[in-house]
């Protein structure tokens, strides 16, 4: 109601300053986060230290989410290089794992490591690698991997992975004119 006139609501919904991407994934995290449990027969006979979490799809979604605005990160920084330049790198370095450190270091003759500490972000690094780290496991078989503790410490820790990601990219990719906006789809590898 506008001047109490009633008024139709568009029925469609703009993107805002993030991506799609980073809008359903976290959309889905939170989904998963308040789901109810289920009973899981299957490893009721384990005990529960070796039990993995129930919510374990937090962790793998966080580390998609992660993936995805590294790709931005990695997309706003190579912009300015010569566009062939830029495309052979990120085809050259396309794991997280070498970006974040061989592609990183290459780019910006620095550790993203020592970046997140002199942005006050330097427990977030230890908490990716611990993240990467068991994810990895769990995608190679060992789904206890991921137990109750990395799911709590991967939500609280959230807003502070995405504070850190903020401060990266507007140290590292901010001023770049030629940067694309990180609402923008990634470039065809």
């Amino acid at each position: 109601m506008i001047d109490d006139v009633p008024r139709g609501v568009p029925q469609f919904i703009a993107q805002g300053a993030i991506s799609w991407s980073t809008n359903v994934l976290l959309q889905l995290m939170r989904r998963e986060w308040v789901r109810p449990g289920i009973e899981l027969d299957y490893f009721a006979h384990r005990p529960p230290e070796k039990q993995p979490s129930q919510r374990m799809m937090i962790v793998v979604l966080f580390w998609t989410l992660f993936e995805h605005l590294m790709e931005r990160f990695f997309e706003a920084a190579t912009a300015s290089l010569p566009e062939g330049v830029g495309l052979d790198l990120l085809r050259r370095y396309a794991s997280i794992g070498s970006r974040i450190d061989r592609l990183y270091g290459l780019l910006f003759n620095a550790r993203l490591q020592d970046d997140l500490a002199a942005l006050g972000f330097g427990s977030v690094y230890a908490h990716l690698m611990e993240v990467q780290r068991r994810r990895n496991e769990f995608v190679h078989g060992n789904a206890e991997a991921i137990d109750d503790g990395l799911v709590f410490a991967t939500v609280e820790r959230l807003h502070e992975v995405q504070e850190a990601w903020v401060a990266l990219y507007n140290k590292r990719c901010t001023g770049n004119a030629n940067a694309p906006p990180v609402w923008k789809g990634s470039s065809p590898l």
